[in-house]
């Protein structure tokens, strides 16, 4: 994920942008790739970043849980509809057979 404070080296190097820390270490990849000592946060401020993209992961997903359930509603209720026509025709159908057929 990324976080727009990013660490000191990212700063000088003007990449805090695109900080992106490892999860459960509290420090940034790049310093990681660069072997330098990264002051990226507090394990505070880690925990409550983590908490905040997991609550932004979980509304995302109830949304698509919504329309997920708003579509299966939709198709029902289209199912609904194209079974009632379908009895519908089958009558209309009887009705003029019956009627073409010639009584004896």
């Amino acid at each position: 994920m990324v976080n727009i404070h990013g660490c000191e080296f990212c700063r000088d190097h003007m990449m805090e942008s695109t900080c992106e820390v490892l999860p459960l270490t509290g420090h940034c990849k790049r310093c990681r790739d660069h072997n330098v000592q990264c002051n990226f946060q507090s394990r505070t401020v880690l925990i409550e970043t983590l908490y905040q993209n997991i609550m932004t992961l979980r509304t995302n997903l109830a949304l698509k849980e919504w329309s997920v359930k708003e579509w299966e509603e939709r198709y029902n209720h289209l199912a609904e509809e194209f079974n009632k026509m379908k009895d519908l025709y089958g009558q209309i159908y009887e009705i003029a057979y019956n009627n073409s057929s010639p009584s004896e």
